[in-house]
């Protein structure tokens, strides 16, 4: 996982505005970055609780992009592996759940 800084954190904000997500996000890492999607570990402040969320922006050629949120529980007390398997088993069942994908 690698930190965000400057212009990769801009384009998260932004994605993440145009697809109407309205709460106080922070990035906290890179997950992973492909030419097809990008995934994104977010930090969410929600008053006095701050919790991790997955954001997956799509964002295959000639089509817009989008943004989700993973429906994906992350525990910080689970190790790195532990956290990574969850987040690529996460991807995988909103690619399968697509069919636009398997064509």
């Amino acid at each position: 996982m690698l930190p965000v800084f400057g212009e990769n954190e801009h384009k998260v904000l932004h994605a993440l505005k145009l697809n109407g997500f309205n709460q106080t996000y922070s990035v906290k890492k890179k997950i992973k970055e492909t030419s097809l999607y990008s995934v994104y570990l977010l930090s969410v402040k929600k008053k006095t609780l701050t919790r991790d969320e997955v954001l997956l922006i799509e964002h295959p050629p000639a089509k817009e992009s989008s943004a989700h949120i993973l429906p994906i529980n992350i525990n910080e007390l689970g190790t790195t592996t532990e956290t990574i398997q969850k987040i690529a088993e996460a991807v995988y069942a909103h690619f399968a759940r697509n069919p636009y994908w398997f064509r």
